[in-house]
């Protein structure tokens, strides 16, 4: 991630929001090893042992859903399952609206600028959480 030792990394660190796993589907070959394959004996333990599966059947996809003012949005699931394409739309277009939602958070703040009265110590506590740093600098500026 970063650098060699004693450097620090020049990379921002990246927002993710969710994960998205998608398992592609096995070739038909893998399919039908998997379903012919006899049990494996069970061992001392009687405890029954795993199935032995293709690297096929093994593989997943896993990539990160991030914000989409970050320039990396993008959503993977599985395009063969029916039911998770409208829930992949749905995602993707939540991820394209986040920044235009944070516009409207902050044009609504400066509308009810006037409502916030803050003193100095006020100033001070609401300089820990992002949202209310961008309030306390829309009412000292004003």
């Amino acid at each position: 991630q970063g650098g060699p030792i004693g450097t620090p990394s020049l990379r921002a660190p990246r927002r993710a929001i969710a994960v998205a796993v998608s398992r592609p589907r096995p070739s038909h070959a893998a399919t039908t090893t998997a379903t012919r394959a006899a049990p494996a004996p069970l061992t001392d333990s009687a405890a029954p042992a795993t199935p032995t599966r293709s690297p096929a059947a093994r593989a997943a996809h896993i990539e990160l859903l991030e914000l989409a003012d970050d320039g990396h949005a993008r959503v993977a699931l599985p395009l063969a399952v029916a039911d998770l394409d409208a829930l992949a739309h749905l995602l993707q277009s939540l991820l394209q609206h986040v920044a235009e939602l944070r516009r409207h958070l902050l044009h609504l703040a400066a509308q009810l600028r006037d409502l916030v009265l803050l003193g100095v110590d006020d100033l001070v506590l609401l300089l820990d959480r992002p949202l209310q740093r961008y309030l306390a600098l829309l009412c000292v500026v004003r």
